[in-house]
């Protein structure tokens, strides 16, 4: 039984018509499948690495100052003066109309 994650050259038909010539590997891209081909041979296939967490790192405490700096943070941007970041809709503002021409007619005369 095949396995559906084969390596694409292992299906290539050297034969075949519509062959294309390969680009060849430069000194680093050769370098670097040496080093893959040296980390696989030397590895260990059947032993699996487990990643081990330091308790204190993932401490209830250590999760709940966390949160509640984000919840000061949060909440001091709430409370901060929103009139500078947003303009007051019932002022009155200056417009002016020559800017606003309309320029939809596709008179080139008047636009412009």
């Amino acid at each position: 039984m095949s396995s559906p994650y084969v390596s694409a050259t292992e299906e290539v038909d050297s034969d075949s018509a519509n062959d294309s010539p390969r680009m060849t590997l430069g000194p680093s891209g050769a370098a670097m499948l040496r080093d893959r081909a040296k980390r696989a041979a030397t590895s260990p296939t059947g032993s699996t690495k487990i990643a081990v967490v330091d308790p204190k790192t993932r401490s209830p405490e250590k999760l709940e100052s966390f949160f509640q700096s984000a919840m000061e943070r949060f909440l001091k941007e709430q409370q901060a003066p929103q009139a500078c970041l947003k303009p007051s809709l019932t002022e009155d503002q200056d417009v002016e109309m020559d800017s606003c021409s309309d320029c939809n007619d596709n008179d080139d005369d008047t636009c412009g």
